[in-house]
C-alpha cells in the first residue's frame, strides 16, 4: 500500500569504532518508521558514511562527506565511544566537523557519548584525551547525551526524533491511532556486577549499574512517562539520579527506558512501582505493579 509522505534524512555521525552504536541508530529509525511512518506521513531514511558516500578523487574524503551527506542531512546523530577520530584541516575529527557545521546551519543535533567501560585491547590514550577535550568544550556549548548500553541509545535516539519530527511540523496528514494500538508497561530492576582488585590483591566483586528499566511491550507510543516508587517493607527510597523527574516517551514493540539510582544502607528492597503516561488519544493511564530490588 502507497502512501504520501515527507521523507526526513538522517545523518548518523561517528569514528570509526561506532559500528555497533550506528547499527543501533539505524535499527531505531527503521523502527520508528515501522511504527508510524504510515501514521505520521513521514520517513526517516539514514545516512551513513560508509555506505551512501560515493568515493571521488576531486575531494578530501571529509570534504565528499560533507558536501554528499552532510549538505542534504535534516537532523545529525553524533555518536561517540573510546575515539574522537581522525583530525580534519579545520577540526579534531570529521565527526566533530559535521557536528559543528550542522549545527551553525540550524540543523537539528543530538550528540551521545558512551558511558561504557572501554576494553583493554581498544583503549588509546591519546584519543580517549582528545575526546575528554572534545567532550568537556560541548559541555560548555550544548547539552549533549550519555548511553550505558545499546538499548538506552536506541530509546534515546528514538525520542530525539520524536522531538525533531515535532519541532518540524510537517504538513503531511497522519493517519489516526487505531483503538487496538496501546502501550504496555512495567518497571524491572537491573544491576551488574562488577570485578575489581581490592589493597591486598584480592580479587572482589561489587554491584554497578543499578537501575530501574521500563519496558513498552505494547504496539503504541507511551508519552511522558512517569516512574514513581512506594517502599513497602518500611525502608527508604534510593537515591535517584538526575532525570527521573523528567517525563519520557518509550517506543513501542521493547522500547526502554532506564532509570539510574544508589542502593545505600537502609533502603528498601521491595516497592509498589506506579507508571503513569499519556495514551495516542490524550488520555492519562497509569499501572502499578510489584518490584523487587533483590
Amino acid at each position: 500500500m502507497t502512501f504520501a509522505a515527507n521523507v526526513v534524512s538522517v545523518l548518523i555521525a561517528s569514528p570509526s569504532d561506532t559500528a555497533a552504536e550506528r547499527d543501533a541508530v539505524e535499527q531505531a529509525i527503521h523502527q520508528w518508521n515501522a511504527d508510524r511512518a504510515e501514521r505520521q506521513g513521514v520517513v526517516l531514511m539514514p545516512l551513513r558514511w560508509e555506505v551512501n558516500a560515493v568515493p571521488v578523487m576531486s575531494d578530501t574524503p571529509q570534504g565528499a562527506i560533507n558536501k554528499q551527506l552532510l549538505d542534504r542531512a535534516d537532523i545529525v546523530i553524533g555518536v561517540f565511544f573510546a575515539r574522537l577520530g581522525q583530525a580534519t584541516k579545520r577540526y579534531p575529527s570529521g565527526t566533530v566537523e559535521e557536528i559543528i557545521e550542522a549545527n551553525e546551519v540550524g540543523k537539528p543535533v543530538h550528540v551521545y557519548f558512551s558511558s561504557a567501560d572501554v576494553p583493554i585491547n581498544q583503549i588509546d590514550i591519546g584519543q580517549l584525551t582528545h575526546l575528554k577535550d572534545v567532550k568537556a568544550d560541548l559541555r560548555i556549548r550544548a547539552l549533549y547525551g550519555e548511553f550505558a548500553s545499546i538499548d538506552e541509545l536506541k530509546m534515546k535516539v528514538r525520542s530525539a526524533l520524536e522531538h525533531d519530527l515535532a519541532e518540524l511540523n510537517l504538513s503531511t496528514p497522519a493517519a489516526p491511532a487505531r483503538e487496538d494500538e496501546k502501550p504496555a508497561l512495567r518497571a524491572t530492576y537491573e544491576s551488574r556486577r562488577k570485578q575489581y582488585q581490592d589493597s591486598k590483591g584480592r580479587m572482589k566483586y561489587r554491584t554497578v549499574g543499578t537501575r530501574v528499566v521500563v519496558i513498552n511491550s505494547g504496539n503504541a507510543v507511551a508519552r511522558e512517562v512517569r516512574l514513581s516508587l512506594e517502599p513497602v517493607d518500611g525502608g527508604a527510597l534510593p537515591a535517584r539520579m538526575d532525570g527521573w523527574e523528567r517525563p519520557r516517551d518509550i517506543a513501542p514493540n521493547g522500547g526502554t527506558s532506564s532509570y539510574p539510582l544508589i542502593l545505600m544502607m537502609g533502603v528498601a528492597r521491595e516497592y509498589e512501582a506506579t507508571l503513569t503516561w499519556t495514551s495516542e488519544f490524550g488520555d492519562e493511564e497509569t499501572t502499578s505493579h510489584s518490584l523487587s530490588f533483590a
